[in-house]
Formats: structure tokens, sequence, C-alpha cells
């Protein structure tokens, strides 16, 4: 069985754009993306303007991930799930067939914007490897008391993805190195899938329900927050709205493909950090990213050789 997964915003590079605008088909996306988002990301990438931004990183992840599956799908079989990381999330949904481009679009602009609007100031993200889900959050209670952080992404059992205001991560950040725990504070403004984020979930959900969409995905796409498979659109659209102020369960993603028995994963980009977590937790998965490969045939040219295998 095969499955597609789509990455999170933390992986952008300036090379993420160049296997899908080398096509028409592609290109088009890109072009629709930065039409509505006034900003023209081809020329963007290759200038010095920060990837990173959230305004800028989060489009370019969907936009990149939606453009490499337009160009893939017609040559591979239909994955019989489709589940993202993160805005990744939101890719899958491009990818699931319920929504027509200009709709993606129009949703990505919706969830940025809201999350622009509502992100508190001086506010990041901080990885942790090491410590029990349990100790990380009895050592976020105990050094912080009352704070502002809290635990958002859950990709293995001593992996961890922290949101909060930076006072109270730097804090955190100190008692880990102290214990020799490993600590990354990652390079992004948006305290994303924690309590700091929930006005923007409320506004989100509330721009979906006055939007329309097919009733059911073409291929069905897992929820970030617990790896449970939408068939549905409108309620999978509703775990899509709540991920943004609720932690989400990476890790739980993963186990949900492998219990339903898929054998080989694309990602489609960015990046390749999802395979390197894949490798990690199950091994018995073939997994390779499009970012592995040069062109567009070549990762045709893997899935249907590895796929032949099983």
């Amino acid at each position: 069985m095969f499955a597609v997964i789509a990455s999170g915003q933390g992986n952008i590079d300036r090379a993420i754009l160049e296997k899908s605008a080398s096509e028409n088909q592609g290109r088009a996306i890109i072009d629709s993306f930065s039409s509505t988002f006034k900003i023209n990301f081809l020329s963007l990438i290759a200038s010095e303007e920060n990837l990173t931004r959230n305004a800028i990183a989060q489009p370019l992840a969907v936009a990149s991930a939606v453009a490499n599956w337009t160009l893939l799908s017609p040559h591979l079989p239909t994955p019989e799930f489709v589940a993202g990381y993160s805005v990744g999330e939101l890719s899958a949904w491009g990818c699931s067939g319920a929504l027509t481009i200009e709709q993606l679009v129009a949703m990505t602009y919706a969830r940025c914007s809201l999350m622009e609007q509502y992100q508190p100031q001086q506010a990041g993200m901080l990885a942790i490897r090491g410590l029990g889900q349990e100790a990380c959050q009895l050592q976020i209670k105990q050094l912080l008391g009352e704070s502002r952080a809290y635990i958002a992404i859950v990709n293995e059992p001593d992996h961890f993805v922290i949101g909060g205001l930076k006072h109270d991560l730097r804090i955190l950040q100190q008692y880990c190195e102290s214990s020799s725990i490993w600590t990354k504070l990652l390079d992004v403004s948006v305290p994303s899938h924690t309590p700091l984020m929930r006005q923007a979930q409320l506004k989100f959900r509330e721009y979906l329900e006055q939007a329309t969409f097919l009733p059911k995905p073409f291929i069905p796409v897992l929820s970030c927050l617990s790896g449970s498979i939408s068939t549905d659109t409108a309620s999978g659209l509703h775990l899509l709205a709540r991920a943004i102020g609720e932690p989400i369960d990476w890790q739980a993603c993963m186990q949900t493909l492998v219990d339903r028995g898929v054998r080989v994963v694309l990602e489609l980009g960015p990046g390749n950090a999802l395979t390197k977590m894949f490798n990690v937790a199950h091994p018995q998965v073939a997994i390779r990213s499009v970012a592995d490969f040069r062109t567009i045939q070549g990762v045709v040219s893997w899935i249907g050789t590895t796929l032949s295998k099983f």
C-alpha cells in the first residue's frame, strides 16, 4: 500500500520550487499563490528575503507540495491515504481531491492571515529530544508554573516541539541543556498548535463554515490531531481548524499508516524531515522525499520499482 505525506514549513530552502516551476502545470499553481498573496514567490526565492517568515513559509510549503503532487499524480497509483505535518495537513487536503486550487489558495491565505493576526508577541517554538512526554509536561509546570508554554507537536516518544513565549522557552531550554537534553530553538514566531492560537483557530473554523467544498475527498486524509482518518470533508476540515490551537501527534499519524498496511511512502516536501522521522520510527517502511531526487521522472521510477517489490 502507498501513501503520500506533506511537510510543514520548517524546511524551506531556495530550491523548493525548482522541480514544480519547470512544468506549466506546476508553475500555474505557484502563480495562483503569488496572485492571492501578492508575492512573486519565484522571484522571492531568488532574492535575499528571509523565507522562514510565517507569511512566506506557509504558502510556500503548501504551494510546493501541491504543485509537486500535481505533476506526479498522473504517473502514480492513487495513494490509500494522504497526510501532512502542521501546515502540511492543508497541503494534504489540497492533494485529496476535495478542493479546487482556488479554494486551497484562499484557505491557505485565510489560515496564514489569521495566524499572523492573532499570534502573541515574542513567541516561538522549541524542539526537545531525550525527555519523555510526562516528564516534559512536569518540567514545564515546575519550571514555569502557570506559564504560556505547551507541548505543540509529538514526533516520537521523547521528541517534542514546545510552543510558547520566548522568555519561557529560554528557561526551559536552559534547564534541558543543563541536564544534557538536546534542544533547538526553531526559527518561527508563531506558537502553532497551542492554546495561544485559540482565537485564530476559532476564526478559521468560522471561515470554513461559510465555505463550500466537495462532500468527500477522493483520497482519505489523516488528521494531525490523532492520526484519525477523514473520509468526510466537513468533519476533516473541522479537525484541520482545531489543529491551529491544539497539539498535533505526528507519531500517531505514522502509526496509523503502518497499522493500515502502508509499505511505501512519498514525502512531497518541502525538505525530507518526515522521511528521517519515519526511518527512525518505522525502518521497515520504504520512504523517500521528492527533495531527494533531481527530477520528477526519478520520483516516478522509484515509486514504480519500490511498489513492485511488495
